[in-house]
């Protein structure tokens, strides 16, 4: 994978710059997530190549570039806070603190 990801992707790197990436990419969930289904989808453009001679490319604009802006987001992606001194996933595997509530019936959603 790191040749496939260090060959091919270089979104908006200035030439001086290293990509915001983990060498320990594996403990953010998110980023194995969206590697995952970015993989599982690139198998299946790879697969419709036959009767889709455009599959392989609408895979790159439709799953691949949208990943990539996220995953290579020095400012708010998964690997922001990476350095020396830990990782953003390094939270004992506890799911973040997020309540969710259903809004007021009397509430106006649209």
């Amino acid at each position: 994978m790191s040749e496939q990801i260090g060959q091919v992707e270089a979104y908006q790197q200035p030439i001086a710059q290293k990509p915001a990436w983990c060498p320990e990419w594996w403990k953010h969930p998110e980023v194995v997530q969206r590697l995952y289904v970015s993989w599982k989808a690139y198998q299946q453009a790879v697969d419709r190549m036959s009767e889709d001679k455009g599959a392989k490319s609408a895979w790159w604009v439709q799953h691949w570039d949208h990943h990539a802006r996220v995953l290579f987001d020095k400012q708010q992606g998964p690997f922001r806070a990476c350095n020396q001194a830990g990782h953003l996933a390094d939270n004992d595997d506890t799911p973040l603190p997020i309540v969710v509530e259903v809004p007021p019936d009397d509430a106006r959603l649209i």
